[in-house]
């Protein structure tokens, strides 16, 4: 069974692939996927995990605009 820390390294894993690829698309399911996890979280008041999530879904979009940025999209 997976635990939140290994969802939560695995989407940390996925978004290091997908910037490395500049694939902005699956950096945009990505960050949705953290915000997803993320409200779960704060419905049982884990703040902290909720906060990890969110973190993680920022510097998803953050890379994603900048990827953006650098192409000329925005």
């Amino acid at each position: 069974m997976m635990t939140i820390d290994d969802m939560y390294n695995a989407i940390t894993a996925a978004v290091q692939r997908a910037e490395q690829s500049q694939n902005t698309a699956d950096l945009m399911e990505l960050q949705m996927l953290a915000g997803y996890l993320m409200r779960p979280a704060e419905s049982v008041g884990d703040g902290e995990t909720a906060r990890r999530f969110q973190l993680l879904a920022a510097k998803t979009a953050n890379i994603r605009e900048d990827i953006m940025k650098q192409r000329g999209e925005d």
